[in-house]
């Protein structure tokens, strides 16, 4: 009976003991937790710190200038009657060392419109800068002094610096054959600019000048051949879009598997995603007590438009190469992502990943976003050992690409060099970009491909002419 009494009081220790250490076991572990915790919570943060500093390096928006978006897209240099386009990567460089600060005056404050007399100014030595679209006058400022009582709103697209010893300049509407005259400053031109120029000539193509509807083009006289530029492609990540949409506000998601689109939206803002294409298309409705009809609209100033779309780039682009405005009408304005100096376009009728659009309301003068439409696709390494060398036809060879089309060049409104931006991606994984001839006729752009094999020529057949929609 004691035995069984020792035993009892054996088994109840060894309970008791077992409760003890189950105890202790739990709650040192709860403590070892919390001190972990705590210990870890400096490098925790350094390693956040560190991700979303490296997050914000490398995906970054652009912030383009007014000026950077106006730039012009070509040189011509006129030496002895013949015409020379110097090479891209030296307008930018120019760009960027020389035109900081205003390097011309204005003396004539009246437009003059005269065609012969401006011919004869262009047949002399002369060098011009040529803007991808006219735009008024008040833009250059960083460039030109202007007088108060000269007209701002006059539009050029080409300035023309005389290599007189006059040193004159001719501020050019190429479209109207109006110009203003005024001088530039000749220390600082020829030393900076004119000697760098001269300098380059060697690594010139020579141009003959062409007459295209109502201006004219400069086309290569010899035959050229240009590398195609192979990119491997990056997909901005949707999650850096949401912020600048909603800045904090709660949404709602609606997915569509047939579609491969997502949606982000609440009461008046939607952002949609298409994973097909990787295009995002945002837009936002202000309510205005439901009593906005289409004559509430004011019509937005290109300045304010300019300035507006500005901010807009500052929130939603990533693409690093270059941008310019490629068009404007109404209360849209397009932007065209650049590589190297020129433009970008789509393949045929394939997705355009070389446009911005960007829509604006003005109601009672208050300016909003309507809609953003933006390729969240950008480049990212260059695989130089993939690129190809690819033919540019001279201008004597395009002319007799549309003889045989039977197309003129008066059709066209501009002739630019571009990158053709190829269709296959490899799932999205690189793009190969292709250097060729674009024609543009009001807002439609073909390519030089769609010359040959008669796209163009039906499609101009088929819908109204835009040919005289320029001014």
């Amino acid at each position: 009976m004691k035995n069984k009494s020792w035993i009892s009081f054996f088994l109840v220790i060894c309970f008791i003991l077992n409760l003890l250490l189950t105890y202790l076991l739990i709650d040192a572990m709860a403590l070892y937790n919390l001190y972990q915790q705590f210990t870890n919570i400096d490098q925790q943060t350094k390693l956040i710190d560190e991700n979303h500093l490296s997050e914000t390096n490398y995906y970054r928006t652009v912030e383009p200038t007014m000026d950077q978006v106006l730039a012009p897209c070509q040189i011509i240099v006129n030496q002895e009657g013949q015409l020379y386009w110097l090479p891209q990567h030296i307008l930018e460089e120019l760009l960027k060392d020389v035109f900081n600060q205003p390097f011309m005056e204005i003396t004539q404050k009246q437009a003059r419109i005269d065609a012969i007399e401006l011919n004869e100014h262009l047949s002399k030595n002369h060098v011009q800068f040529i803007f991808p679209n006219k735009m008024p006058l008040a833009f250059f400022a960083k460039w030109v002094k202007i007088p108060i009582d000269t007209n701002h709103q006059f539009a050029i697209n080409r300035i023309v610096l005389s290599r007189g010893k006059d040193h004159k300049v001719y501020l050019v509407d190429s479209i109207n054959k109006a110009y203003l005259e005024g001088k530039y400053d000749p220390q600082k031109m020829s030393d900076e600019f004119l000697g760098r120029v001269d300098k380059t000539l060697d690594q010139a193509v020579m141009v003959d000048e062409y007459a295209i509807n109502r201006d004219s083009v400069y086309l290569p006289k010899q035959h050229l051949t240009s590398p195609s530029q192979v990119y491997t492609l990056e997909k901005i990540p949707e999650n850096l879009f949401i912020n600048p949409v909603f800045k904090g506000e709660n949404f709602d998601i609606t997915e569509s598997q047939e579609e491969h689109t997502r949606l982000y939206h609440n009461y008046n803002k939607n952002l949609m995603i298409d994973d097909k294409t990787n295009i995002l298309i945002m837009s936002q409705n202000e309510n205005y007590n439901n009593q906005m009809t289409q004559k509430d609209l004011y019509d937005i100033n290109l300045e304010t438009k300019i300035k507006e779309s500005l901010k807009v780039l500052k929130n939603f682009e990533y693409w690093r190469q270059g941008l310019r405005i490629f068009s404007e009408n109404q209360h849209q304005i397009v932007y065209r992502r650049y590589l190297g100096g020129l433009p970008i376009f789509p393949q045929g009728d394939h997705v355009d990943y070389g446009a911005v659009k960007i829509s604006l309301t003005n109601h009672v003068k208050r300016i909003n976003l309507n809609q953003l439409q933006l390729p969240i696709l950008t480049l990212g390494v260059n695989v130089d050992d993939q690129s190809r060398p690819v033919d540019i036809e001279t201008g004597a060879e395009i002319q007799a690409l549309l003889d045989k089309a039977g197309l003129k060049f008066s059709q066209f409104n501009q002739i630019v060099l571009g990158f053709e931006w190829q269709a296959n991606m490899e799932n999205f994984k690189k793009v190969e970009l292709v250097p060729k001839w674009f024609f543009i006729v009001g807002n439609r752009v073909y390519s030089i491909d769609q010359i040959k094999n008669g796209f163009v020529r039906e499609d101009l057949a088929k819908k109204p002419s835009e040919t005289d929609s320029v001014n």
